[in-house]
């Protein structure tokens, strides 16, 4: 139990000590019950240090990242594209039938929702950008918010739900505006994420494997956990009211959700997430370890 410092030295990858010193001083604030810190320089690790408040701290530690599952999910994306599986601008129907007539929220309760064929299709680039119109459920003074929520899917979903029952339920909601026409957050990347199962013919993981996982060499970086890897996984926490309490229902949304979401289901290691990071350097001026061209790396971090 506490913290483990790795690498002692920041200075042998150029990085300034103060400014370590600053970034572990921020996260320790935090009062985080488990974390772990990776800071590198020129593909060279200056800083790893890990804390885990009810057990020792470890490198093998598989984390559920939620969210940055999202990068990973648009660069499988865009390697596809570059590959000419699919295409930036082609429609999200092509892929997944259920998405060819998009309806759009006009005004109304949930209960007595008013709609409109949408302008235009939903294209790849607008799941990428989160421009497609959906929602995540999460915003409290929207009733098409609200139809998410209805049905258990506030940022996650319900736990016995296929991924094709998903995107059936998520077609049959109105997007909040017509494709392209402003951001929204949302479930554009669990979208994706089916459209390149469709795309590739295998499921999410499997094309995680072919594409990044595998030649990159990240060993620990999954859609689904396999059940001898599932002691690895560090407990979840919810903070309520300041009260930091271990959330079992976290745990087995990571453990037990059918559907493989493109937005928020993968679980890594702190390294393996490095190697990626490193990868989308790597890929801006075709060095070793690219798996993007420097074309769709731009892309992936520029502003829309």
């Amino acid at each position: 139990m506490g913290l483990v410092s790795l690498i002692d030295e920041p200075t042998q990858a150029e990085i300034d000590p103060q400014m370590a010193e600053q970034c572990l001083h921020n996260v320790e604030a935090l009062q985080l019950p488990d974390w772990e810190l990776i800071i590198a320089r020129n593909g060279q690790i200056g800083v790893h240090c890990i804390y885990h408040h009810a057990q020792q701290p470890n490198t093998a530690t598989l984390w559920p990242v939620y969210s940055l599952s999202k990068p990973i999910t648009a660069a499988l994306a865009m390697i596809l594209i570059d590959r000419g599986v699919i295409e930036l601008d082609s429609h999200v129907q092509d892929h997944l039938k259920q998405f060819s007539h998009p309806q759009v929220y006009v005004r109304g309760a949930v209960d007595s929702m008013m709609t409109r064929p949408a302008i235009r299709p939903i294209l790849v680039r607008h799941l990428l950008t989160h421009t497609a119109g959906f929602v995540y459920g999460q915003d409290q003074y929207n009733p098409v918010d609200e139809v998410l929520r209805n049905h258990g899917c506030e940022v996650d979903v319900p736990l016995d739900w296929s991924l094709e029952e998903l995107m059936n339920f998520y077609s049959r909601c109105p997007l909040l505006f017509d494709p392209g026409a402003h951001f929204n957050y949302s479930v554009a990347s669990d979208v994706l994420g089916a459209l390149i199962e469709q795309a590739t013919g295998q499921d999410l993981q499997s094309a995680l494997s072919e594409y990044i996982t595998e030649p990159l060499g990240m060993k620990d970086t999954y859609f689904r956990v396999p059940e001898n890897q599932r002691r690895r996984v560090t407990p979840l926490y919810s903070n309520h009211d300041g009260r930091i309490d271990q959330a079992p229902a976290l745990d087995l949304a990571v453990q037990q959700r059918q559907a493989l979401l493109g937005g928020v289901g993968i679980t890594t290691t702190a390294h393996d997430y490095y190697v990626f990071l490193t990868s989308l350097l790597a890929s801006l001026n075709k060095s070793h370890g690219a798996l993007l061209s420097p074309e769709s790396t731009r892309f992936m971090i520029s502003n829309q």
